[in-house]
């Protein structure tokens, strides 16, 4: 049987395009469909994910080394073309309620050495480069390249290595996801994901205590959103 998983958040993402803003509210959809060279772990401190590792070559130079045989949902293999349109894409994406070109705004100049070998040339020293592409999704340039963020909401070029697939985005409506077959990582135990938005928190508990959803974001004052199950 189809296993199902019903997670109810309090803000719905502004748009199915990874780029659009770097909000919370988009970071849980993000993470399920698009992976970064690096993500942020679970201490803060990113960790390798796309990147099998890096090295520093100089003041100014970052080396990354691309996992190998890693493929999008739709079998397109992912190099490291994908990624350097991806960083390259973020300044021209106009019209977002929050720009993410501070995250990309230290690069010089991104140098694709072969299919899995890319260096990163920086302005100045910038300590902070890896944990600012950990919020930078790999998106395919095959279906990337003048893409704009309705062509993610509608899934046309919604593509990306995560471990679940977009079927369904709709703004402050049901999001649906199903599992990524060609995922290369370990197999997530969800077949099928649905994210619900529910703003008001007493509803989104008594939607929890009904069996309605599985699982709840719940925000706390001002501090970081939890889930409850």
């Amino acid at each position: 049987a189809e296993r199902e998983l019903k997670v109810a958040y309090q803000a719905s993402p502004a748009s199915a395009d990874p780029h659009y803003t770097p909000q919370p509210s988009i970071k849980a959809f993000r993470a399920a469909v698009y992976e970064g060279l690096v993500e942020p772990g679970n201490d803060g401190a990113p960790e390798l994910r796309l990147a099998e590792s890096y090295r520093v070559i100089d003041d100014l130079t970052w080396e990354f080394k691309l996992r190998k045989g890693i493929v999008f949902s739709d079998g397109t293999p992912l190099t490291m073309h994908d990624v350097k349109f991806s960083f390259e894409r973020i300044p021209l994406l106009k019209g977002t309620p929050s720009p993410m070109i501070a995250y990309v705004r230290s690069m010089k100049e991104i140098k694709v050495v072969d299919d899995h070998t890319l260096q990163i040339v920086t302005f100045t020293p910038s300590p902070l480069l890896f944990n600012d592409i950990a919020l930078i999704g790999i998106l395919t340039r095959k279906h990337g390249e003048r893409s704009k963020p309705e062509d993610y909401n509608s899934g046309k070029a919604a593509i990306g290595t995560g471990p679940y697939k977009q079927v369904k985005f709709g703004i402050n409506d049901d999001i649906v996801l199903e599992r990524n077959e060609k995922y290369w990582g370990e197999k997530e135990p969800w077949d099928r994901v649905v994210m619900k938005t529910i703003s008001n928190d007493a509803s989104r508990i008594a939607a929890l205590l009904a069996g309605d959803v599985d699982v709840i974001e719940l925000r706390i004052e001002n501090r970081l959103p939890l889930c409850i199950e």
